[in-house]
């Protein structure tokens, strides 16, 4: 081999390693960002008090949300439940919070059952208005990032319209 196609050649694999250095880099950079957020889309006449309600992502992934017992009380017990469809979820987290009660808001970790569906426990604080009205922020984690929805419902003390 003469010694310009052993320049050549050194030049080659010089190039070709710093090449194959930079893709690693950008892949572990790619892997330590924190995830892209999806947004989804409540569909229909959502009102948690009567039925679940589902949110459709763009890639038609689907977030179907439940509170029992129905109609949501203040100041009891409820169970949230969550059915991921189209997606693998390792997390499903819930934030509830009231535009009412500037000052309320609380997450909770849902547990994981079986065929994509998450529960778990909850308790909306007793207030002193007749009608509260919550956002519910539900996040489902994936490898992928994060998909979210938020669904909103009304509570009301007993003897009281829900609106």
């Amino acid at each position: 081999m003469s010694p310009a196609s052993r320049q050549a050649l050194f030049t080659a694999i010089i190039v070709l390693g710093a090449a194959c250095s930079s893709l690693a880099g950008f892949l572990l950079w790619q892997r330590l960002q924190a995830p892209h957020g999806v947004s989804g889309v409540v569909q229909g006449d959502c009102d948690l008090n009567r039925a679940p309600c589902r949110a459709l992502f763009p890639g038609g992934e689907t977030l179907t949300v439940g509170v029992t017992p129905r109609p949501v009380p203040l100041a009891a017990p409820i169970t949230i439940e969550v059915q991921v469809s189209g997606l693998t979820a390792e997390s499903v987290g819930v934030g509830m919070s009231s535009p009412d009660l500037a000052a309320v808001s609380s997450h909770h970790r849902l547990t994981a059952q079986a065929d994509g569906r998450f529960a778990g426990p909850a308790v909306l604080p007793l207030c002193a208005r007749d009608r509260v009205t919550w956002d519910m922020q539900v996040t489902a984690r994936t490898r992928q990032g994060a998909y979210s929805a938020r669904f909103s419902f009304t509570t009301a003390a007993a003897g009281h319209r829900r609106g």
